[in-house]
């Protein structure tokens, strides 16, 4: 009798550790477990400094060219101009849009005569914002005072001056993109300014350069072929035209 009893007491002993021993054991389990899922991971505690500083970075957009560009004879270019119309439609905050546009000048920049008739964008204050502007991406628009009779007559260093000047946006450090456009038609013949020389002359030039540095284009000619009443002089674009400008390169760059 004293042994069975002996041995009951020693089962009832045994059967409580047991208990006691799983349930620490499920308890700390538990816990491993919960630390594990609220650990964060490496990449969690560190976060990538370079991606989190693109991403806050606003996309620069530099639009650069002649008259076109900056806006001649609006009432307020600041407010009225293509690359002013384009901020408003992309209407985004971390999207930084700047008009770099200086009238009358051409993108030949190579000596004609000694008259020095040419007025080259690449010596203009606008010029060097441009570069120090460090854009991502770059819209330029010339040709329009370059085919002018006084200019046109040396077009053989279109290609190359042209082709020059984007070079120097190439080489930025932000490796923008860059669109080149054909210009906007003409609607009357100031100094040499005709369309049939745009569509006939400058535009294939445009191809040219635009092909030769894997450039992305912008036809800016065709779709006012038959707008004269959005051009406020014949050639240069009123404020609707700006606005139309403005949405045609926006459908381009996004």
């Amino acid at each position: 009798m004293i042994h069975l009893t002996y041995i009951l007491y020693v089962c009832i002993v045994l059967l409580f550790t047991g208990c006691a021993s799983t349930k620490n054991s499920t308890s700390n389990t538990t816990l491993q477990s919960t630390n594990t899922t609220d650990a964060p991971t490496q990449n969690e505690q560190t976060p990538n400094t370079a991606q989190t500083t693109t991403n806050d970075s606003p996309l620069r957009i530099a639009c650069v060219g002649d008259s076109l560009t900056e806006g001649y004879g609006y009432a307020n270019a600041k407010n009225e101009s293509y690359p002013v119309q384009l901020k408003n439609i992309i209407d985004k905050s971390n999207v930084e849009v700047k008009n770099f546009g200086k009238s009358n000048k051409t993108a030949m920049h190579t000596e004609l005569n000694q008259a020095k008739t040419l007025d080259p964008y690449k010596e203009t204050d606008e010029y060097k914002d441009s570069l120090v502007f460090n854009p991502d991406i770059v819209v330029i628009m010339f040709g329009t005072n370059d085919i002018k009779n006084q200019n046109w007559d040396k077009k053989e260093n279109f290609i190359k001056d042209y082709t020059a000047l984007i070079k120097s946006y190439q080489a930025l450090s932000s490796n923008p993109v860059i669109y080149i456009c054909f210009p906007t038609p003409s609607f009357t013949n100031l100094l040499g300014i005709t369309d049939a020389r745009i569509k006939n002359e400058l535009i294939p030039k445009i191809k040219t350069i635009a092909s030769a540095n894997n450039l992305k284009l912008i036809d800016l000619h065709t779709p006012f072929k038959d707008k004269s009443h959005l051009f406020h002089d014949s050639l240069h674009p009123n404020k609707q035209g700006a606005i139309d400008i403005a949405n045609i390169v926006y459908e381009n760059i996004y």
